[in-house]
């Protein structure tokens, strides 16, 4: 009786270990093409979340992403390293969305997109002490769930900072 439990015990552990996944998908590696050579881009991936961390030297660029290998995203993070932002363009697809943050007193982003489309891209300014034009930090834009919802694999994105 107890060499059957042991048996049934060991078929069960061997079955539940037949389906689990032995090798885990790498994260997802981008191959990136600067506009401008001084531009640079560093790339670090944490799991399903991708994040970008954009240095312009002249304030205006761009750059294509196209993902090269590892699993999809759930997340991507690009974190423009500027003063200010007079124009950002995003394209993936056939689709673009465009935003802007005004250097008034209470800079607010403005998106081409309302809030509530998938195709708006959370905008986020993370400043020491809020302030704007950004003195130490950068704008934070997360891709939209329309890219993920369109299992895009490539975008482009492009921008212009205010103050140069």
């Amino acid at each position: 009786m107890f060499r059957h439990i042991i048996t049934f015990i060991s078929l069960l552990l061997l079955s539940a270990c037949a389906n689990l996944p032995w090798t885990l998908e790498p994260p997802a590696q981008f191959d990136i093409q600067v506009n401008k050579p001084a531009d640079r881009i560093a790339f670090g991936s944490t799991g399903r979340h991708a994040q970008f961390d954009i240095y312009s030297a002249s304030g205006i660029g761009g750059a294509q992403f196209t993902q090269s290998s590892g699993a999809a995203p759930l997340q991507i993070t690009l974190r423009l390293h500027l003063r200010a932002l007079e124009g950002f363009k995003l394209s993936f697809d056939d689709q673009v969305v465009q935003i802007e943050i005004p250097t008034n007193d209470t800079p607010t982003p403005r998106a081409s997109v309302t809030s509530d489309s998938p195709l708006y891209p959370p905008v986020a300014i993370v400043s020491q002490g809020e302030l704007y034009p950004i003195q130490d930090g950068y704008i934070q834009i997360e891709l939209p769930r329309a890219y993920f919802q369109a299992e895009a694999r490539a975008f482009a994105i492009e921008w212009i900072d205010f103050h140069r």
